[in-house]
Formats: C-alpha cells, sequence, structure tokens
C-alpha cells in the first residue's frame, strides 16, 4: 500500500550505511519527548530502505507497521517488512 507523508511535519533522522545511502529513516512528532535526547523512547515510526546499486526498491516499516511506537536507538532491532 503507497504512503504518502510529509516529513515536515515531523522530527527526523536518517541513518547511513557504509555506502553512504540512507537506510533507516525516523520520524517522530514533534513536541514533548522529541527532544535530541528522545532518541530511545518508544515515540519513533521507522523504515528501512532497501536499494538495488544506488536506487531505492523497497521501503520497509518497523515491526511492519507505521506507529509512532519504536526508540531509534533501537531501529536495528526491529524486523522490517
Amino acid at each position: 500500500m503507497p504512503t504518502s507523508i510529509s516529513v515536515f511535519e515531523y522530527k527526523q533522522r536518517i541513518a547511513y550505511n557504509g555506502s553512504g545511502l540512507a537506510e533507516y529513516m525516523g520520524f517522530a512528532k514533534p513536541g514533548p519527548g522529541t527532544a535530541s535526547t528522545g532518541t530511545a523512547e518508544n515515540i519513533w515510526r521507522l523504515c528501512k530502505l532497501t536499494y538495488s546499486g544506488t536506487n531505492v526498491v523497497l521501503i520497509s516499516w518497523g515491526n511492519g507497521n507505521q506507529n509512532f511506537d519504536k526508540s531509534w536507538d533501537s531501529r536495528t532491532l526491529y524486523t522490517y517488512n
């Protein structure tokens, strides 16, 4: 199901892989708990980008959903589908 989001509405974080490509993206709603120290809190919507060469071919969501209930610091521990 295609999803359209306005990234300007959210606090954002991006983690890059060894090739310099964005691998994980996180979005949190503005407000209490989203200060720079809020990366451990379960307030993030996370996705993982899969590439063919330098082209994104798949965007997968943490634990298979787009809920704001994940921790940025734990992004590598979730199942993405």
